[in-house]
């Protein structure tokens, strides 16, 4: 197996880096967008909250588990013969 060099690592960290910009700038596109929404009723008054929450949160969790619960997903399909949800 190839050994990772300190050149490859920082060449990932700034292809990390701004992917991580170009999500921040949606996200706040988004959240601008839900803030702008007049809720019809209480329901989706809770909604917009709980979405706008979630947007909200930097804690790294989502972005830490996704890919391994994509891999889980797709390799629980595999085992009972049905497509991949996800490409890649």
């Amino acid at each position: 197996m190839p050994r990772k060099t300190a050149a490859a690592k920082v060449t990932r960290e700034a292809a990390t880096k701004g992917r991580t910009a170009g999500r921040r700038e949606k996200i706040a596109a988004t959240l601008a967008t839900l803030n702008q929404i007049e809720a019809p009723d209480p329901q989706t008054a809770r909604a917009i909250a709980l979405f706008s929450s979630w947007l909200s949160d930097e804690s790294g969790y989502d972005e830490d588990t996704w890919p391994k619960l994509k891999s889980a997903l797709d390799r629980e399909r595999k085992r009972v013969g049905a497509r991949r949800l996800f490409d890649g």
